[in-house]
């Protein structure tokens, strides 16, 4: 796109939202400018691998301030046949597949009120750009909370959250975000506003625009604004971690689940992770309680009994978490997965190549014989790589991230790029013999060019396109991301 164009547009959004609304493409903070690059498929004559790519289409971010600002932004994208890229803070906004171009970005982030508080219902109604951790101190003090734990929830809104179905670990005890979101308002691809749902907890008949939307990765629309069912506010937390070999894990597993317990939180985690978080390296179960102290503790004993009575030849090992360490443990199990704040990171590590990230699921009960064979692939395959994996053991859902370590360099190469390639695909062999299923979220614009980032099946890939060509039928909104 010529200079001219961009600046065409950009001059349209000024007029429209005013100058402290648009922000052009080369005055991007470097991070969001970064985020955005790896959500775009190189144009010809592009490689794919710079950070900074000024010939791309994207000419500016706008961000509306309401739902009308948002409704008027769009529609005039749709009169002009501009493509957009729908976003939050940005913090997930180059996860999953590459859009084919736009012309602009839409953030909601400045959609960050706080619409009502039904503290009663035990419901929330809020814009979608309002922060995650804002809200959940706001909720705190009626003594409530939503409950999902979502990847880099300082900068998270909760529209990103819901657009990427990212519910986290908690999603054991409270299920997953769709579950918890009860109405939904969006802004169509023409500019009009549509609603679902409502602002009580209850069953509604019909088409469930609230769990279409969520995981759309912004294909579908833009989601405005969003209610959710909320939870009382746990008087106390305390956590339990196991170890042992993949057998004792898999059959304390098993035993947890069926005993009458009630966890918020029960992972697996690799051997990998456990020895970089200080517990050795070895097979670990990570349990957390969250309700009255004298309940923390029966249960907290209880795992104890349980981990003792799996009869193998090396006993089990097991870790009560004190209260006052409780908290860190699980911040630094986070930061392993999602390295906290990105921005950070990525600051203190500037020779290390982006990591590669993917989403993992698979039947409950082969969830330890696939960490450890996916452990053996990467050993092999990628000795420059750790491989860091967690399952949620009740849904068999996961994170695996491919961590590159000093000796990778500072970029990849064609030849790592392959080597990348091939192994995810053999883990993902593995992965569907178990019928699971990878997609990739975080990776290269490189490596996402090489391999099929969803993997769907041609039924799921035919009814997508329909909702596609139904919800979006000038391909205006994350063009090519999903299908």
């Amino acid at each position: 796109m010529k200079a001219a164009e961009k600046e065409a547009i950009a001059d349209a959004y000024t007029e429209l939202l005013g100058s402290e609304n648009v922000v052009t493409y080369e005055y991007l903070a470097p991070m969001l400018k970064k985020r955005i690059n790896n959500s775009i498929a190189p144009t010809s004559g592009e490689t794919g691998a710079s950070a900074d790519r000024p010939d791309h289409s994207i000419c500016c971010v706008v961000y509306p301030q309401s739902q009308v600002q948002l409704s008027e932004a769009i529609a005039l994208a749709h009169e002009n046949k501009w493509r957009v890229i729908p976003c939050g803070n940005g913090s997930k906004i180059d996860w999953g597949g590459l859009a084919s171009g736009a012309e602009v970005v839409v953030s909601t982030s400045r959609l960050n009120h706080l619409v009502e508080h039904a503290i009663g219902d035990l419901t929330v109604t809020v814009e979608a750009g309002i922060n995650f951790i804002e809200l959940q101190s706001v909720l705190a003090e009626a003594n409530q909370f939503l409950a999902i734990d979502p990847a880099y929830a300082r900068r998270s809104t909760l529209g990103g959250i819901v657009a990427t179905g990212n519910s986290g670990s908690l999603r054991h005890r409270y299920n997953s975000v769709r579950d918890m979101c009860i109405g939904i308002s969006f802004v169509r691809y023409d500019g009009e506003i549509a609603k679902a749902g409502g602002q009580v907890v209850k069953n509604v008949a019909g088409y469930d625009l609230m769990k279409l939307l969520t995981g759309s990765y912004g294909t579908l629309g833009i989601i405005s604004q969003l209610t959710f069912r909320l939870y009382p506010l746990p008087e106390a937390s305390g956590t339990v971690i196991v170890k042992g070999s993949n057998e004792a894990i898999a059959r304390l597993r098993t035993e947890l689940l069926s005993a009458t317990l009630t966890p918020t939180v029960v992972d697996i985690l690799s051997n990998q992770a456990m020895e970089h978080l200080g517990y050795g390296k070895s097979l670990g179960l990570v349990i957390r309680f969250q309700t009255i102290p004298a309940s923390i503790k029966e249960q907290s004993d209880r795992v104890q009994e349980l981990a003792k009575s799996v009869q193998l030849a090396k006993p089990m090992e097991v870790d009560v978490i004190a209260e006052t360490a409780e908290a860190d443990t699980w911040q630094a199990i986070d930061n392993l997965y999602w390295h906290g704040d990105r921005e950070n990171y990525t600051r203190s590590n500037t020779a290390l190549p982006q990591a590669i990230v993917a989403k993992i699921g698979v039947l409950t009960d082969q969830a330890c014989l696939l960490i450890t064979e996916i452990e053996a692939i990467v050993a092999q395959r990628l000795p420059n790589f750790t491989a860091y994996v967690r399952v949620h053991a009740s849904s068999g859902l996961g994170i695996l991230r491919l961590q590159p370590n000093e000796n990778t360099g500072e970029d990849y190469d064609y030849q790592a790029i392959v080597a990348i390639k091939e192994a995810i695909d053999k883990i993902r062999y593995l992965v569907s013999r178990k019928e699971g299923f990878l997609s990739i979220l975080e990776a290269p614009v490189a490596l996402k060019q090489e391999i099929d980032i969803w993997d769907y099946s041609a039924d799921t890939l035919t009814l997508m396109k329909k909702l596609k060509q139904e919800f979006d039928p000038q391909g205006m909104f994350s063009a090519d991301r999903l299908v």
